[in-house]
């Protein structure tokens, strides 16, 4: 059995994620397509998977599962987010908005906030819009290519959030399975305070 702590498995990513020279948005993934190398983009992007888990987590944490308004609010601004993308190519979500975002998610998880509607709408659409406008793709790829990247990133990230809600929601509420869903969201906390280090250090 390892030794590793989730502390140390988080301390490893952030210096992967954030070693110099890396480039935040979308770029050639050797042996994909276009579509997949914008579905696993969001998964490979350390800042970015972050938010999609403290999002998709909080929301399923405390049944009945309503995802009817926050899923439709991200699905639809995270197309938009993306759209802007194209039109708006040097433009980034700073680093400090997507550890900002995935650091409430950790806290909101680790108290068990329960997600009212409107928190949850607001929180799912800052998410997206922090989310799709940090996936720009690179350079100035053939249109069609541009088009696959992009819906694979939007089909990605939408089919994330949704399944992390709805297994977190159904997970036993037992106490000591609600106590690891809390310790899961300092965990995030904890990581995400990490990332920022890295990124203010570099």
């Amino acid at each position: 059995m390892s030794t590793r702590s989730p502390l140390h498995l988080a301390i490893a990513a952030a210096v992967l994620a954030l070693r110099p020279g890396r480039a935040d948005a979308h770029g050639a993934v050797e042996g994909m397509n276009s579509f997949y190398a914008g579905l696993f983009h969001p998964f490979i992007n350390l800042p970015q998977l972050l938010v999609l888990l403290g999002l998709g987590i909080w929301l399923g944490q405390t049944p009945p599962l309503r995802l009817k308004a926050p899923l439709l609010a991200f699905s639809l601004c995270s197309a938009a987010a993306l759209f802007a993308t194209t039109r708006l190519p040097a433009f980034m979500t700073p680093p400090a908005m997507l550890v900002a975002l995935s650091l409430a998610f950790g806290l909101l998880i680790a108290t068990a906030a329960r997600p009212h509607r409107w928190l949850s709408t607001l929180m799912a659409t800052a998410a997206a819009l922090a989310v799709g406008l940090d996936s720009g793709v690179d350079g100035q790829p053939a249109p069609g290519a541009l088009t696959l990247i992009l819906l694979g990133t939007w089909i990605g990230t939408t089919v994330a959030v949704a399944n992390l809600a709805y297994y977190t929601a159904i997970c036993p509420e037992r106490r000591w399975v609600q106590i690891g869903i809390r310790i899961a969201g300092s965990w995030l906390t904890a990581a995400s305070v990490l990332v920022l280090a890295f990124h203010l250090r570099a």
